[in-house]
């Protein structure tokens, strides 16, 4: 303590506050108004000792080493693929396309036609035209579908065959048959005898000075593209008097099938009833069972009528009345050349059997007698028993 001259008093003598005191602990003194903020000695480090290897580093190539280049690499390698297909993605895919170009085949020429070989390729150019340059140019559209050409397949006669059997077992017309092997007498045709089958109906034709394609087709009601098509024929300036086409479609004249078949032009049939055809010649669905998809055989020709309607002899010749099950009552008409008619399914008989009966005559009446379905006509034409086609014989 030190006496205050001044004041007479004592105080305490003050004291110096040691720097690295805080401030909580000088709180209470005077010098709390000075801060002093004295920071943490660092600590020393150890110095580092260096040391320094004389042998050389191993420059041995190892997996551990080699693995993180290669991920590197292989990133950049794909990110760099990624690129180029990104810009030329239009070009990729299109060069990656399949790109067909139909170029039609020629079929071989038809035996019928005498024309000269085509080069497939004169098809698309003009003989000086290469096929690269060809190729990179439009080229026509596609067919829209294959083209059936004219062809023929041969049959040999058997025994106890006929010619309309035949035409019946390969599913073509009695006219197309004795046409195309210029048959001059059907009824005759001898054991081993080679017959060609077409492959389509139709006839042939020999080609005449001044005839062109539209003008036969027209003459003959057939389409012309179907001429050409059939007969493989590229251009119809090609054609020359003397060679032979198939004509698709076309009827044999109707006295010349007449006299083949054993019938006088004269004694072309007629149409025993005018009503419409309802059921024609051949494979149908069984009439009795609809919807089963139960396929028979129509040996003949229906035709509409109301009961009681007259019918009419198609050819004249001698008449037979009979009655049975399945056609009902019937009259049967016997003519020259092995020929046969059948009227099926009558109500009533105008002629007596034996009587000779004239064509156009009346010799009965529709009706429902038999198998059947309802009022109709059933008409069929036989030759030495087998049956054929009425439509073949009949005069439209």
């Amino acid at each position: 303590m030190e006496f205050d001259r001044l004041q007479k008093q004592y105080v305490e003598k003050r004291r110096n506050i040691s720097p690295v005191r805080n401030i909580k602990q000088s709180r209470h003194t005077f010098d709390d108004i000075i801060y002093q903020k004295v920071g943490k000695r660092e600590k020393r480090r150890k110095p580092v000792e260096i040391k320094y290897n004389s042998e050389p580093k191993d420059s041995r190539f190892t997996l551990k080493a080699f693995i993180p280049w290669l991920k590197k690499t292989m990133i950049i390698g794909a990110l760099l693929f990624l690129c180029f297909i990104g810009i030329n993605w239009n070009g990729f895919a299109w060069s990656n396309t399949e790109q067909e170009i139909y170029i039609p085949p020629l079929d071989p020429v038809s035996p019928l036609v005498k024309f000269a070989s085509v080069n497939p390729l004169n098809f698309f150019t003009d003989g000086n035209e290469t096929v690269e340059s060809v190729l990179t140019e439009e080229i026509p559209p596609a067919l829209p579908e294959v083209i059936k050409t004219f062809s023929y397949s041969i049959h040999e006669v058997k025994r106890n065959e006929s010619a309309t059997g035949i035409a019946q077992k390969h599913s073509i017309k009695i006219g197309t048959l004795v046409s195309f092997n210029n048959l001059k007498d059907a009824s005759k045709l001898s054991i081993g005898q080679q017959i060609k089958i077409p492959n389509m109906d139709g006839i042939p034709y020999t080609i005449r000075q001044g005839d062109t394609i539209y003008g036969i087709a027209e003459k003959n009601k057939i389409n012309a593209n179907e001429i050409l098509d059939v007969n493989n024929i590229i251009d119809d300036k090609l054609i020359k008097s003397g060679d032979i086409i198939f004509l698709p479609g076309a009827k044999m004249n109707a006295d010349d099938l007449s006299m083949a078949i054993g019938l006088k032009p004269a004694r072309t049939m007629i149409r025993p009833v005018p009503g419409n055809i309802t059921s024609r010649y051949g494979m149908r669905e069984d009439p009795f069972n609809p919807g089963s998809r139960r396929m028979r055989f129509h040996r003949g020709i229906d035709y509409s009528g109301n009961l009681g309607d007259p019918v009419k002899a198609a050819l004249h010749g001698t008449a037979e009345r009979r009655t049975n099950s399945v056609l009902g009552n019937h009259i049967v008409i016997n003519h020259d050349g092995g020929y046969s008619t059948i009227y099926a399914h009558l109500s009533a008989f105008s002629v007596r059997s034996g009587e000779r009966v004239r064509q156009g005559q009346e010799i009965g009446k529709i009706g429902r007698s038999g198998l059947t379905t309802g009022s109709h006509l059933h008409f069929e034409v036989r030759l030495n028993g087998v049956s054929v086609n009425p439509q073949d014989l009949i005069k439209n």
